[in-house]
Order: structure tokens, then sequence, then C-alpha cells
């Protein structure tokens, strides 16, 4: 193409060099050396041009978006009973948030007044292992289940009131007195107990043998999944067994890892701390909560997993993670400095579902947790809304501009 327009030999060497010395006039060459031809072809042409500067300008433009926001109360829940799930359903009754790019929470409020013993965790199992002298094993396996509630150590353990006092010493006696701590035929009930270190903030484990025919005992705390009751009192894995994998018989090479102790009919015998928690007890403190959602999760949220004694991470429908780093009867008011986004591809949401659970993925009760007030944050992207009557109207208008008189008086429609 030549540069000059007159003819001479001189000419663009790319298409960038021509745009850039014609982008006031793009079509400045084109008219001046076609000035007979129709007009027809020239609106053709100009649609051509007019195209390709709008394809390279969005090239460099990222689609516009704009913000909505979604102020969430868990007071205005509907009418359920306060042992009901932690769940809240939100309809948006025709108001739908619509080319959504991502989501995110933006604020969470709650008092930290949660239970710290559960519906989901409240239990604590354990093994009682008699062994004889050749080497010949009983078990048997107990549990007792605290009442839903927050508790602080001494009211779980009390061991300042001269004896074995606390919710669990009297469950554990309660249960002694009914059923009684017994494996196989011993004379007389094994008695069991807990103590409380105030200096350490540790948990023991004790018990002293009712006799029988057995010489020597053993205690072998069960636990369940993830963060359980055994795990909050300070007994780390290596002290406690799965309760899946516990089985009924007891071998020796099983039970090489057990702590076992000469049994004693005697009642002046002092309980022996058979076991003694590795870790101070962290009763008191819950680490934090998740919410977590079906409909604004999309599967870029992953959390770890031991499965078959391999950790694995697997797609979870977690929200955000809120820390409770507040003492208890305080205010956590979470605000990210980074939003935690969640990449929904333009989806459009009518109905969204909010749920709070414990760090095992665990539903909380209403009854168990405090209200709260939460702030999610949607970018959604800006499309223009066509409808058919617009499209309509549009093929209308353009038609008319197209078929005027002189044009059909001109022959250029045959």
């Amino acid at each position: 193409m030549s540069k000059s327009g007159d003819g001479s030999d001189s000419y663009y060497t790319s298409d960038d060099e021509y745009n850039s010395a014609n982008d006031d006039d793009p079509l400045g060459y084109f008219y001046t050396n076609h000035e007979s031809i129709s007009p027809l072809i020239e609106t053709n042409i100009t649609n051509i041009f007019e195209t390709q500067r709008i394809l390279k300008s969005n090239q460099r433009i990222k689609m516009n978006t704009r913000f909505q926001y979604l102020h969430v109360s868990s007071l205005d829940r509907e009418q359920t009973k306060s042992d009901d799930d932690a769940v809240l359903n939100i309809n948006l009754s025709g108001h739908s948030i619509k080319h959504i790019s991502n989501v995110a929470v933006k604020s969470f409020s709650i008092n930290n007044s949660l239970f710290n013993v559960t519906s989901q965790r409240n239990t604590l199992r354990f093994s009682l292992v008699l062994k004889k002298a050749n080497n010949d094993f009983k078990q048997k396996v107990f549990s007792i289940k605290i009442p839903e509630g927050y508790y602080e150590n001494k009211d779980l353990i009390d061991s300042t009131a001269g004896g074995a006092s606390g919710i669990i010493n009297q469950l554990l006696a309660t249960q002694q007195g009914i059923h009684g701590f017994k494996v196989d035929n011993e004379t007389n009930s094994h008695t069991i107990t807990m103590d409380y270190n105030p200096d350490t903030y540790k948990v023991g484990l004790n018990g002293v043998g009712g006799g029988g025919t057995f010489t020597y005992l053993a205690l072998v705390p069960l636990r369940g999944d993830g963060d359980d009751l055994w795990n909050s009192l300070g007994f780390t894995q290596d002290q406690t067994v799965p309760i899946q994998s516990f089985g009924e018989n007891i071998y020796d090479q099983d039970a090489q890892e057990y702590e076992f102790h000469k049994s004693t009919d005697s009642s002046d015998e002092k309980l022996v701390p058979i076991l003694t928690a590795n870790h101070p007890t962290s009763m008191e403190n819950v680490q934090g909560i998740y919410l977590t959602s079906q409909a604004l999760v999309a599967g870029g949220t992953y959390e770890s997993k031991l499965i078959n004694g391999h950790i694995q991470a697997n797609p979870m429908n977690i929200l955000e993670f809120i820390q409770f780093d507040q003492s208890h009867y305080s205010t956590i008011s979470y605000r990210p400095d980074v939003l935690h986004q969640h990449y929904l591809n333009g989806k459009d949401i009518n109905q969204i579902d909010i749920n709070v659970t414990d760090t095992n993925g665990k539903l909380y009760r209403w009854s168990e947790i405090g209200h709260f007030q939460l702030v999610l944050v949607f970018e959604c992207l800006i499309q223009d809304e066509i409808s058919a009557q617009f499209i309509k109207q549009y093929n209308i208008e353009g038609y008319q501009k197209a078929h005027t008189a002189q044009n059909l008086m001109l022959g250029k429609f045959k």
C-alpha cells in the first residue's frame, strides 16, 4: 500500500505501520483513491475497519465488573428448633445475583461463647485391658457422654476438692456404681478416675484393679476422627488408639505398647496414674470454625485428610476459616486483609446456603453457637442485557435505514 497515495513507490511495510500512521483517519487513503466506489460498498468496508479497531481495543481492556454485597444475620433464619443444625438457607426472592465472577467473605463477627463439648464431640471412650501372668488378655470398651456445654478445666476435672470430682469423675463413678468396670469374672469392679494438675495443666487417667484372676491392667484411650475430646485433654495420637482399629481380641504383640500396672484388691491402694497426657489440656480454647457452602464454593478449596495412612488433599466446600484469637466471651471480629476468593465463572445464584462447622467439619447446632453477622462480597461481570424485543427493533431500524427511496431508485436491491 502506497504511503503517499499519489502512486509513488513508497509503501508501508506492515499493517501495524499503516494503522499507526492512520489512527485519526484509518480510511483516508481508501477514500482518496476510490472516490467512485458505491456508498453500499463504502459502508461495508467501513464496518470491516471498525470491527478490526474494536477487536484490537478489546485486547487491551478487561471486562468491566461491579460489586454487590449481601448482609446476613443468623437471627433472620427460618424458625427452627435450637437443636437443629446451624444451616442458613437464603432465597434471593427474584433478586438473583447474576454473572458472578468471584465471591468472598468481607467480614464476620460472632460472640466467642461456643460450646467446647458439643453433640458431635461429647464422648470419651476407653478400653480396660486385663492381663494374666501367662499373657492371656481380655478387654472391654467403656464410654461416658458429657452433657453439651462450655466447661473450664476445673469443671470437668477438679482435683482440689480433696478427691476425684468434676463432671467426668462423677460420670465415671455413676457408671461404676450401676454397671461396674468389669471385663471378665472379677470379684470387684475396677476403679477408674481422672485428675488435673493445676500447675502443669495436664490430665491423668488413673485406675486401680479390683482383684480377680488378672494380675495386670492397662487403660487405653480410644480416639475418634479428627480433634476429639482426648486430643483436647492433651493426649497425643501415640497415647491413643483409633477406635475403628481396636479389635475385640488383644494379642501379645498388640499389647506391648500398653502400659500395664499391677492389679490389687486392696482398698488402701492409691490410684495409679496409669497414663498422663503429654500436652497441657486445651479444653478451654476453641481454635475456630469453618463457614461452608455448596452454592458459593466451586471446588477451588482443598483440605488435607489422612486416608489409609497417607495425607491427601481433597476438594472441600469451605468458604472461610474463622480463627478465634480472642478470649472466651469476647467478640470475634474477622476482617481479612486479603480476601479468600472463590471463582464461579459467571454463575447466576438465587439460593445460598451457609453452614457453621467445627474444625472436624461437623455441623454445630444453633444452641451451641452464638449469633453472628456475615457480609459477602460478589464481583459480577457487567453484561448488556439484550432482549428479543430489542433485537427485533434493531433489525427493523437497520432495514429502514438501508432501504431508503434513493437506494431503491438506484436499483441497489435487486
